[in-house]
């Protein structure tokens, strides 16, 4: 599959009118080794629904269009959007959409929503005649994410969307940084621990701001991440754990003591004290100490 050149980004663009913005992080990612790395990583087929969101000028979109059965891409820039439908317009199983991926904050937009009620309602593996037998579909992420949203757009997959069981994007090293740092650091806090507590985590390769045009100010690095099915905490359990470890950093520097007490009650903080060091601050407790803590104050 032959990748864009940035010459062909270029010539696309200005066909359409357009540059890119950089309030919406258009970085387009022109390295084709990269891409392949990327979409090799994601290790899909033509059984597979593949999300990605920020679509650009498609360079990522032909990789996924030629692997996947289907690909629902999110495009915000109501320029790129058109650029999109006219590119893939004879492409059936390619679907493009003028839609922010986040309704808000704390909501995924209505277009997802109903890709996760339309994924439940069809059967969970169809027949290859190629393959002699059923073979089980997945919903993935492959996206180059607009780096604004990536943190929240994670966050909001795996609390609203228990079918989409992988990830695959490229994202700021900050913000790859911190969804795989250590305890007892800065950058330890609710993305690390959620992300760390409920998938399996990859580096896949690191991204120089040179990889893209216009080149950004920061470098990339590109991961993958695996919801765990046999790990610590049920799907069920995600979100009022989540709830707890962001109430708990709301006052990083005070104690988990005084934490605890602030976020769920006085009492609460007692019923975990044998859990952790009374001085602990949140960004001092390990993963399995988290759950630990949620599980000792929802069974009491």
């Amino acid at each position: 599959m032959k990748t864009q050149t940035l010459g062909e980004i270029q010539a696309l663009l200005e066909a359409a009118g357009l540059r890119p913005r950089r309030q919406l992080g258009q970085n387009f990612l022109i390295d084709g080794n990269l891409l392949r790395k990327l979409v090799d990583a994601a290790d899909i087929g033509p059984q597979d629904t593949v999300i990605e969101v920020g679509g650009g000028t498609g360079g990522l979109t032909d990789h996924l269009a030629a692997r996947a059965g289907r690909v629902v891409v999110l495009e915000i820039d109501r320029g790129l959007h058109g650029l999109l439908q006219t590119r893939f317009a004879d492409s059936p199983h390619v679907e493009i959409y003028c839609q922010d991926a986040l309704h808000n904050k704390n909501r995924l937009c209505d277009v997802l929503q109903r890709e996760l009620a339309n994924f439940d309602s069809l059967p969970a593996a169809r027949v290859d005649s190629a393959l002699g037998g059923p073979v089980a579909r997945s919903l993935t992420l492959v996206a180059n994410l607009p780096y604004g949203i990536a943190a929240p757009l994670l966050i909001n997959l795996l609390l609203e969307a228990p079918q989409m069981r992988q990830f695959c994007f490229t994202v700021q090293r900050e913000v790859a940084d911190r969804m795989m740092a250590p305890p007892n650091g800065k950058t330890y806090g609710p993305l690390s621990i959620t992300l760390q507590a409920s998938c399996r985590i990859r580096r896949i390769a690191n991204i120089s701001r040179g990889a893209f045009w216009p080149s950004p100010q920061v470098d990339s690095q590109m991961l993958r991440l695996d919801r765990m099915q046999d790990g610590p905490l049920s799907h069920a359990e995600l979100r009022p754990f989540v709830s707890l470890v962001r109430a708990s950093f709301l006052h990083r520097r005070k104690t988990m003591a005084y934490n605890i007490a602030s976020a769920v009650g006085p009492e609460s903080a007692k019923l975990v004290a044998d859990l952790i060091d009374a001085r602990a601050r949140p960004e001092n407790v390990t993963i399995s100490q988290w759950i630990a803590i949620h599980r000792r104050l929802t069974t009491g």
